[in-house]
């Protein structure tokens, strides 16, 4: 299974702009822990999980992307987000563009991923026979 700890999503560039998101994202979508804990309390032994440190997932998404409503239409968490906190976002973006503080957001995201949490996990286990 492919997932991201709630401390990968902490660090994603994303999350500085639509901080509510975070909070949505935090609430609904489980820890990494908590998953491999369900995983063996349903039987499945070996669990464990492996740090993606280059995801492929975020590594391409570009934060100028986001001001277009098709592709925002297209992320999951938008769909709990107010008008307001998702205009407040695009704004910062827009801001951020113009004068260059996007590339340096963007870049310490890039950092933490690649060098201290990882941008997602795999996480293993396997259902022993029956």
């Amino acid at each position: 299974m492919h997932a991201c700890s709630h401390e990968q999503m902490r660090v994603y560039w994303f999350y500085h702009y639509f901080p509510k998101g975070l909070e949505v994202d935090l609430a609904r979508m489980p820890d990494v822990i908590e998953i491999a804990s369900l995983l063996e309390k349903a039987g499945f032994i070996g669990v464990g999980n492996e740090i993606c440190y280059r995801d492929v997932v975020v590594a391409d998404e570009k934060p100028l992307s986001y001001l277009d409503k098709s592709y925002r239409d297209s992320i999951s968490t938008f769909s709990f987000l107010g008008e307001a906190d998702i205009q407040s976002g695009c704004t910062k973006i827009l801001d951020d563009i113009t004068w260059g503080d996007v590339i340096k957001i963007v870049r310490q995201s890039e950092i933490e991923i690649a060098t201290r949490v990882g941008g997602s996990c795999i996480i293993y286990g396997q259902k022993p026979d029956q």
